[in-house]
């Protein structure tokens, strides 16, 4: 395979790096995601889906999508937006805050802490660069994990301006290579699955460092939004999804905030499920519907009255 990452142009124009912009509407990042109970894996796709606005900010809803269909060990529906070369996250416990995961102004020697899900996770810039990347120089700063006592691990990172986490260049399998580094660190003690970037594709630029990907091959799966309806929203002690007749549900699912399954209805090919939530507590869940023509995802509100 051809690395692309390290050609150099033989015109005599030089590179001319220009800051990368995060998050704009025609990014996509594809990952292999590999389950840490079962070993299954799935080929996802990130995606812009529409501008928005969380708690006053404006931001992009972001959704992963996998095909085969994969159940994330959070949410797929995330919230980001950019700012001055940061990157910040919506995060969605404790009432919700938005963290930074991203900051190109720090330089070598700089820290960062991100909140995951369990504790915070401490890094140290140990090196800033630029790689080429097609036509274009891209700013890279490489990350190493801190232990407790702020001693660097041998856990690293490349990240690289514009696009994220993108492993280790140069290693043949990237590793917990995820673009929202606040979810689950791989060195939980939870064995959730590991996300390995692929390839990132935008109208600009191309990147595929990695065997295993055709760039923007991946689609993102059907819009049920007009096929299915969930109701009522908010809910009590129930709700119920309908689908279209050619569209059958298989299975339903509900997520609290944190990414943890609370409740499940297994569906026998029928249009219409009835969820019972009288035992669940009052609170914001993101609802999975998987059915025969695909997944639809929507948050759903439970208000206990």
């Amino acid at each position: 395979m051809k690395n692309i990452l390290f050609i150099l142009s033989l015109t005599i124009c030089a590179h001319v790096t220009h800051a990368q912009t995060w998050l704009a509407n025609d990014h996509q990042w594809t990952y292999n995601i590999v389950s840490g109970f079962t070993q299954e894996t799935a080929m996802c796709l990130q995606y812009i889906v529409k501008d928005t606005v969380v708690q006053g900010q404006n931001c992009k809803q972001v959704q992963l999508n996998c095909d085969p269909f994969f159940n994330p060990f959070f949410s797929p529906l995330k919230y980001a937006y950019a700012e001055d070369n940061k990157v910040f996250v919506w995060r969605s416990v404790n009432g919700g805050t938005w963290i930074k995961i991203y900051d190109f102004n720090l330089q070598v020697g700089d820290t960062m802490e991100i909140p995951n899900a369990f504790i915070p996770t401490k890094y140290k810039i140990t090196k800033v660069d630029e790689v080429s990347i097609g036509q274009q120089l891209v700013k890279r700063q490489q990350w190493a994990q801190l232990d407790n006592n702020n001693n660097v691990t041998s856990i690293y990172y490349d990240i690289l301006e514009g696009i994220g986490n993108v492993g280790v260049l140069g290693s043949p399998t990237p590793q917990c290579s995820h673009f929202f580094m606040h979810e689950l660190p791989c060195t939980s003690f939870v064995d959730g699955p590991d996300y390995k970037f692929i390839c990132f594709s935008s109208n600009n630029n191309n990147y595929a460092p990695y065997d295993g990907c055709t760039v923007s091959a991946a689609e993102p799966k059907t819009n049920l939004k007009n096929e299915v309806a969930v109701q009522p929203n908010p809910a009590n002690d129930h709700l119920t999804v309908r689908t279209a007749l050619n569209n059958p549900i298989r299975r339903v699912q509900l997520y609290d905030v944190q990414g943890a399954l609370q409740l499940e209805v297994q569906a026998a090919e029928t249009v219409t499920v009835d969820v019972d939530t009288a035992q669940l507590p009052a609170g914001m869940y993101m609802l999975l519907v998987h059915s025969a023509e695909g997944q639809y995802a929507q948050l759903v509100i439970l208000e206990k009255i």
